[in-house]
């Protein structure tokens, strides 16, 4: 499936910090965006295999008949490198034309909100 997306870029979102950049593998998880030239921002989760274990177990013991979260992709380790090179590979796959760009407004209350 060919892309519309065209120079994506990974964007994290305003309130991200250096902090946040160095505890982002240990945690074994990051909020972003990849960012179309175009201006389109889609909401991206990037987990680690074993963060997304724990929380598949926690959700399904706190009585959650189910467990989803739009817009997961696991990497091996959740560092730049490794986000970086997913980028091009899910445009390549058509993940712009399977999931909804967010707005302006919805960008930081979508992802505050997690």
């Amino acid at each position: 499936m060919k892309s519309t997306c065209t120079m994506p870029r990974l964007v994290f979102p305003e309130e991200f910090t250096a902090r946040d950049k160095e505890e982002m593998e240990s945690k074994g998880f990051v909020y972003a965006f990849h960012e179309c030239q175009e201006g389109r921002r889609y909401p991206v989760m990037f987990i680690d295999p074993v963060r997304l274990s724990q929380d598949i177990e926690a959700t399904l013991q706190s009585g959650q008949p189910y467990y989803y979260e739009s817009g997961q992709v696991v990497v091996l380790e959740v560092t730049l490198a490794a986000i970086t090179r997913t980028i091009p590979l899910l445009l390549q796959e058509g993940y712009s034309e399977r999931h909804m760009p967010v707005s302006a407004e919805e960008k930081t209350t979508q992802l505050a909100s997690r």
